[in-house]
């Protein structure tokens, strides 16, 4: 670690009321999306993540923390036993610590002999976490939807997307237009489904839930030794939604026998197992 981060997490756990002195500080994850460092307590055992907003891709990380603070509070109360990732307060009691030039950054506890997992390895493992991300939309049913806040606008809105999609068109060169033929023609042959989407949203049947609305297969953690499901985490876009969503995000993350990110199509496959072990939990 840098003497830069270490300054910077001296102060950031000052902030939180952690003393640094009794902790091993090391950086943890790949940091791609929100900077992190794993706080490993010498004193008593306990270990906490001290993460980053990025304000790049969440304009108002105060939302988030605001969200998780609701949703915990409501889980205290009716679910006492659920496993949720809720976020440490600061020294002063606010659930985000934002300042103008180290960033916006929360403290999560950290649970220890856990693992993620990018693909099941095995299919129960789809059953598991779909199970992990349902258990948590059905203990946040009866909390008041109207109270918590939109993290990213029209985050699954189909609509929306094929609307920015068809104006992409329109503004493309011709020679652009020309290269992406196949494609466009692929989407624009399957615009039907923006209609089913526009139908679903719009049926009473349809409610408007909290749910977690980034259901892949990592953010569920398990235990190293049992292989059970322990809790989901990466809670930034808790917000109103739709079950359909998750379910969605599921099905598009879990059966994939590529990673999301591939761009060869000759690697991607359907595992009809996982799809039938997620569908089942």
């Amino acid at each position: 670690m840098s003497p830069a981060d270490r300054d910077l997490v001296h102060v950031l756990c000052e902030a939180f009321g952690i003393t640094p002195v009794e902790h091993d500080i090391l950086p943890y994850g790949s940091g791609l999306i929100n900077k992190t460092f794993l706080l490993k307590d010498r004193v008593d055992g306990n270990h906490w993540l001290l993460q980053q907003v990025n304000t790049a891709v969440f304009k108002r990380p105060e939302l988030i923390a605001y969200n998780n603070y609701l949703a915990a509070e409501h889980l205290r109360s009716h679910h006492p036993a659920y496993r949720f990732m809720r976020g440490r307060r600061t020294a002063e009691g606010k659930d985000l610590f934002a300042h103008p030039t180290l960033g916006a950054w929360r403290v999560f506890p950290f649970f220890p002999n856990t693992i993620s997992y990018d693909q099941a390895v095995r299919p129960a493992q789809a059953f598991a976490a779909a199970q992990q991300f349902g258990r948590l939309t059905r203990y946040l049913d009866g909390v008041y939807v109207g109270a918590f806040q939109t993290i990213i606008p029209d985050f699954h809105n189909t609509a929306a997307r094929f609307a920015t999609f068809q104006q992409s068109i329109e503004n493309a060169t011709p020679e652009r237009r020309q290269q992406a033929k196949a494609a466009i023609d692929f989407f624009l042959a399957r615009a039907h489904i923006v209609d089913a989407y526009n139908a679903a949203m719009a049926d009473p049947a349809v409610h408007t839930r909290i749910t977690h609305n980034d259901t892949k297969l990592n953010n569920v953690l398990f235990d190293k030794d049992s292989g059970e499901a322990v809790c989901v985490v990466d809670l930034d876009t808790l917000m109103p939604g739709k079950a359909i969503f998750d379910l969605g995000d599921m099905i598009r993350t879990f059966i994939s026998t590529a990673a999301e990110d591939d761009p060869d199509p000759a690697h991607n496959h359907i595992d009809a197992e996982v799809y039938g072990q997620l569908v089942k939990g």
